[in-house]
């Protein structure tokens, strides 16, 4: 039962994503908040094509269950998750005003869709809390960022509050203009609890791919492009020694338009050492990161955080950034969780994959696993919720 002075909460969004919508079910326990969801698209529950990964898929988990949702009608000549002008929902002010709102919680600002609750927000006196992925990791042409300054810049600043994913999201709020009294840390997350039956799964899956005891495994999760550099794995252990080759393997988890090339690339490695599983779904994938020693995210710009390393840490596996992936300062304690490397050094990713092969016995211990997810539970779906809560009482 809702209390009397429950807040009426809209959470703005594109399509239900994988990633937020346990935390919609559990936004929706709280009995302050009185949750409605805004969807724009209907990407990921249906069978439809994803551009990136180059295959036709849904979710196989529930995405609608535990939370009210509406969809606004998208009135985009073509529909896209991944363009502004791909999602655009002309009732949004209706809607907000419709079932009187008190708050907007907007989740990034990449697609017109959320200009349009912005808008909507500011013209009827609705409290509008951002959280957005965005850093100031990368170069950008002078004209975006002009125009970043003229248009973001002043609604992250007219914002009752935001939500700061980590530290260099913090960072790109501070850049705008944005004070630290409006800024609530809410560490960026996965649902751990999910992802941590990995490690319980971790000797059966073990058995399956037919790894030898002490084997240590390296996993990519992913999609295979060109920013994700995948290569950059493949080149970095087929550059170790013959002994440290035979000693560990390689799981390919993902699909993508580089799928061809790393395949070829992969022939040169002894039998068995390169095992490719194509995409896998939400249900299948966490037996993966049970499995593997460590992941490896080469990313190069455009990794805003790298939501695949919570999944591997939540089930103990420890994680090897690129000093680009925007995760690295925030995930990565160096001997304990990780490693972070240099984008595009493979003398130093080839290095630390080395290391770790050596080491395999010791990082296998189940107290070096344990000590990663420590780690990774104060990146949870509790203190993002609390941060919600402070920023709506501000």
């Amino acid at each position: 039962m809702r209390e009397k002075t429950a807040v009426r909460l809209a959470v703005v969004t594109t399509h239900p994503i994988q990633y937020q919508v346990p935390w919609f079910r559990r936004i929706a326990q709280r009995k302050e908040l009185d949750l409605t969801v805004l969807f724009g698209s209907r990407h990921g529950l249906e069978q439809r094509p994803d551009r990136d990964f180059g295959e036709t898929f849904a979710w196989d988990v529930p995405m609608l269950e535990g939370y009210r949702s509406e969809f606004l009608a998208n009135a985009a000549a073509r529909p896209s998750v991944d363009e502004f002008w791909g999602v655009q929902t002309p009732s949004m002010e209706s809607v907000l005003t419709r079932d009187r709102f008190d708050a907007v919680l907007a989740l990034g600002w990449h697609t017109r869709h959320f200009w349009q609750a912005f808008a909507a927000a500011d013209r009827n006196r609705i409290r509008l809390i951002l959280r957005g992925e965005s850093n100031l990791l990368g170069p950008r042409p002078f004209w975006k960022s002009a125009l970043r300054r003229l248009t973001l810049a002043k609604t992250l600043r007219q914002a009752s509050a935001l939500l700061a994913i980590g530290a260099r999201n913090r960072d790109f709020y501070r850049s705008h203009g944005v004070p630290d009294s409006k800024i609530y840390d809410a560490p960026y997350f996965v649902d751990n609890d999910w992802f941590a039956e990995g490690e319980r799964e971790r000797e059966e899956a073990r058995r399956e791919i037919g790894a030898r005891p002490g084997e240590f495994i390296f996993l990519f999760s992913g999609k295979f492009i060109p920013r994700k550099r995948p290569a950059d794995l493949l080149r970095a252990w087929l550059s170790l020694p013959e002994a440290s080759r035979e000693s560990s393997r390689v799981i390919w988890v993902g699909s993508g338009e580089l799928q061809g090339g790393l395949e070829d690339l992969a022939r040169s490695a002894p039998p068995g050492k390169m095992i490719f599983t194509g995409f896998q779904n939400q249900r299948a994938i966490r037996k993966f990161y049970g499995a593997a020693d460590a992941l490896v995210m080469p990313s190069d710009f455009g990794e805003t955080w790298g939501l695949s390393a919570n999944e591997a840490m939540a089930a103990g596996t420890r994680v090897v950034l690129s000093d680009r992936v925007g995760a690295a300062p925030d995930l990565v304690r160096p001997g304990v969780t990780g490693e972070v490397f240099p984008c595009g050094d493979l003398a130093e990713l080839r290095g630390i994959l080395q290391r770790y092969v050596q080491d395999a016995r010791w990082l296998q211990r189940p107290e070096q696993r344990s000590a990663v997810r420590d780690h990774i539970a104060h990146f949870s779906m509790d203190r993002s919720t609390q941060a919600l809560l402070a920023a709506l009482r501000s």
